[in-house]
Formats: C-alpha cells, structure tokens, sequence
C-alpha cells in the first residue's frame, strides 16, 4: 500500500475504487474542514492552469493551507532527502509537476510526508485517474468499453496504457509508425482504427511531430463510426484544427469540460487518502488475538434493516471499547456457518473516513484473506461508508 501517488500502478484496482469512493462522498464532509491545521506545499509552473487551480481550491475548501514554490526549487545542489526532512517539521503533504519523473520518484522515496505526482513528461496520473473516474458516471462499466489513444506514446499516452494494465480494458494506440506505446496494441489507420471504438483520448502533438500525424486528426466524421454513445476526451490543452477538428469540440461527442470538473474531487480525495494512510497506524492491533461475541450471525437479517442478509459472521470483542462508545465491532472469516462466538487473529482493519469506528476483520485460523475477498463480502455493509482496508 503506497503513501504515494507517483504511478497509478502504485495501486490495485480495489484501491483506486476505494479513492473514487472517497470523492463520491466528499460533498458531505467538505463541511467538517478534514484537512484543517494541516499544510501542503505545491511545486508548480506558471503555465499550470486546471491542476494548479484544483489542487489549491480543492485544498483551501476542506480547510488547509497551501505554500507555493516553482518546481526548480528542486533542481538545487541540495538533496532531496534533505529538502523533504526540513519541509516535513511543518507540513504534511507535496504536490509537485516537474518534467522529471525520477526525481519525483526519490523525493517519494526519501519523504516522511506524502508526494503527489501533478505530471512529469512521462505520465501524468491525476489527469487519467479522474477521466477513469468521470466515466465511472457516465459509462455502465468502462471497464468493458473499447479505448482508442491517438497521439505520441508521451506522459498521456502512456498513462491510459497503464490505465488499462490495472483496468483491463481494450486499449488500442493509433500512431504513425515510430511512435507507438510500448506492449499497447497499435493501428495506423486511424479511419479503421476509430471503429467500433467507446472511448476516443487524444494528446496535443508536438510541433516535431506535426507533420506526421497530419492524417491523424480526429472529426465529427469519423465518430460516426464508434459505437452508439461513444464520446472523445482530448486531454487539454488540445488545439482545433490540430488533433481535433473544431467541429467535435461543439458536438455531442465532447466531453471534456464536464470530465475535467471531477479534478477537484478527485484530487481532493487522493490527499485524504493519502494523508489518512500517512498517519494511521494499526500495527498495534493487526496481528491481536481477540475473542468475543456474534450478536448478526451469518444468514441473519439487519436488526434495522430486514432486507439485509448478513453474508458473514459480525459481531464484537468482548472488552474493547471501539470509538461510538460501544464494543469493538468486526467483521469474522473463515467458515461458512453461523456462529455464535469466535476466537482468532484480526489480520486487517476497515477504516471508515466518514464514521467514528473503524471495523476489524478476523480469520479464526489467523490466515490471510486476500483484499478482494475481504471487500467483496463487507460491501453488503460498507457500501453505505467510505473507507480504506489497511493490512
């Protein structure tokens, strides 16, 4: 589990719902100002427009503070290590753009707060992670859609490939030769390559490449061959005329202004995310041998709610008082029959950002369960919180 966002493979795909989970309910927690008292600095162009923007709004509205630095602060003699362990004695988080991604690599690396990478020249996560996210409510499973690339394999391109690799959804990179993606599957007609396709991205071409991909711009014409519903998502700053005709920008098929106002939420979710994982420890607890008491066997109906079946054995540990005032509350793996008390090892705990208690879940023969697993049979419950499994 990363304390980081430098890749977006850093993560399984169960986590990066979880984060999209985590901004789907960020309307109601905007109000109890969670990040207030804290500080994070920002390392930013001045060119940076919609990420900078989000990020320090996004900020300011749950309550913290922002301190803002060029990103060549970070290209001085000094060590980065160095740099992260003075910055760390007053603030908790970093978001930083900078064209380097080793370098946000080691500041990731050598920091005690957590790094956010805002884009370097070879990936951009924020970006991709909330177009995944904005099609989430748009698309019935995008996992399932056909996605077409067409651009240079540069930080856009190469982040929709990794996309794809956590996602597995069909991705197709269309480019002249020369300048394809790694491991993406490639097409070079981009009039054969746009059939039957769902989801169209583009990146702006570099004036280097221009007159290769002069045949590569993507028209109101050509989207009347994808899919019923398809829609294209150039990733700004996209130019008419160039990767994109001027007619698709004002069709039906753009969507790229409605996607981009998910950047607040979602980045917002991501420093939550992150700050929560930085300074929660369950060491003292994962690894615990407790016994208590099934009060919901499996197969029993919600005391409140009838039409919830209980799927598992929950119950509480005798003697441990959880933070709504009552006994702790878990969640017990590892049989497939009702019980009426358990005895065994908690190997993990659900965090509830927007609850007072967290959830411990038990094996009673102390063996691991995979994550999936775990969330797959607490959602009955869960689904109604937001929260993070740590192990």
């Amino acid at each position: 589990m990363s304390k980081n966002f430098v890749h977006l493979s850093d993560y399984t795909k169960n986590e990066l719902f979880e984060i999209f989970k985590l901004a789907d309910q960020l309307d109601t927690m905007i109000s109890s100002k969670p990040l207030c008292g804290k500080t994070i600095i920002l390392f930013f162009p001045e060119s940076s427009i919609r990420t900078r923007v989000t990020f320090e709004k996004g900020i300011h509205e749950l309550g913290g503070e922002t301190i803002l630095f060029p990103p060549e602060a970070l290209d001085k003699k000094e060590s980065l290590g160095d740099v992260t362990g003075y910055l760390a004695n007053w603030a908790d988080g970093i978001v930083v753009r900078h064209n380097s991604l080793e370098l946000v690599e080691e500041l990731a690396e050598v920091s005690k707060i957590p790094v956010i990478n805002a884009m370097t020249k070879e990936n951009h996560p924020c970006e991709i992670f909330t177009d995944l996210y904005s099609l989430s409510k748009v698309r019935d499973d995008f996992m399932t859609d056909r996605f077409l690339f067409v651009g240079t394999g540069g930080n856009i391109g190469n982040t929709w490939k990794e996309a794809s690799d956590i996602f597995k959804f069909e991705f197709t990179h269309c480019c002249p030769n020369g300048y394809e993606i790694d491991g993406a599957a490639v097409c070079y007609d981009l009039s054969e390559g746009i059939r039957d396709k769902d989801i169209i991205c583009t990146d702006s071409i570099p004036i280097d490449a221009k007159k290769d991909f002069k045949e590569y711009q993507v028209t109101k014409a050509l989207m009347e061959k994808t899919n019923a519903g398809a829609v294209i998502n150039p990733c700004p700053p996209f130019y008419r005329g160039e990767e994109v005709s001027a007619d698709i920008i004002d069709s039906e098929y753009f969507v790229g202004y409605e996607f981009k106002k998910n950047l607040l939420r979602v980045q917002q979710a991501v420093l939550l995310y992150l700050l929560d994982a930085s300074e929660t420890d369950y060491s003292d607890i994962i690894g615990k041998e407790v016994s208590g008491t099934i009060d919901r066997p499996l197969g029993s109906p919600h005391p409140r709610h009838p039409e919830m079946i209980y799927p598992i054995n929950y119950g509480y540990v005798d003697g441990i008082i959880a933070g709504d005032g009552a006994e702790q509350d878990v969640y017990v793996f590892g049989t497939d029959e009702p019980i009426k008390t358990f005895k065994g090892k908690v190997i993990a705990v659900y965090h509830r950002f927007n609850d007072v208690e967290d959830k411990w879940i038990v094996s009673l023969d102390g063996s691991d369960i995979p994550d999936n697993k775990i969330l797959g049979d607490i959602n009955f419950q869960e689904q109604f919180f937001c929260g993070r499994l740590y192990k």
